[in-house]
């Protein structure tokens, strides 16, 4: 097992694994700053969602890509790879989602294995809710400590970090947030 030395930094508790020096390299304090990053950001968001929207972030990034989708609808093993989620972890979101009213869950009658998750009408509305309120709260939060030009390069170093490592997906990384297709 390993040791833990704990330090609270940002207003949150860090743990450094005994022996890592808490000045290491710039790499290492880029991986930690980015993970620290990352869990402030998410819990504003997700705070925001959850207040103004009824919808955990998890369950609004659901909605928003069923509502992207053809038919408003995906397979739960396509939902969960666009997700980088478990199974079981797409399955619990889709079942709080299906106790809402928002998600159906459809299963063609010659394909048992296959499960799709579709997108109702009282989810597309909590979608549309949703997503002013994610799209007002990331802004927010990263204009208010980015200049555009730190944006792109931001997301110009996300996307070498994701496709260097293979990770790089044009549906998972480039979903339609602002807005979903329409339906002809």
């Amino acid at each position: 097992m390993r040791n833990y030395t704990s330090v609270n930094k940002c207003s949150m508790k860090f743990r450094y694994p005994v022996g890592v020096s808490q000045r290491g390299d710039e790499t290492t304090l880029a991986w930690l700053n980015l993970g620290q990053a990352y869990a402030v950001m998410r819990a504003g968001v997700s705070r925001a969602l959850e207040t103004e929207a009824g919808v955990g972030l998890s369950e609004s990034e659901v909605l928003f890509r069923l509502a992207g989708a053809p038919s408003k609808r995906l397979r739960m093993s396509d939902l969960a790879d666009r997700l980088l989620m478990a199974q079981s972890g797409i399955t619990r979101v889709v079942d709080r989602l299906v106790e809402q009213g928002f998600v159906v869950r459809e299963q063609p009658s010659d394909d048992r294995r296959t499960v799709y998750a579709r997108l109702t009408d009282a989810g597309k509305k909590a979608s549309d809710q949703a997503r002013a309120v994610y799209v007002r709260s990331v802004k927010e939060q990263l204009d208010g400590s980015l200049e555009v030009d730190d944006v792109a390069d931001l997301r110009r170093l996300m996307r070498r970090i994701l496709e260097r490592s293979g990770a790089w997906d044009d549906a998972r990384c480039e979903p339609e947030v602002g807005e979903t297709e329409t339906s002809a």
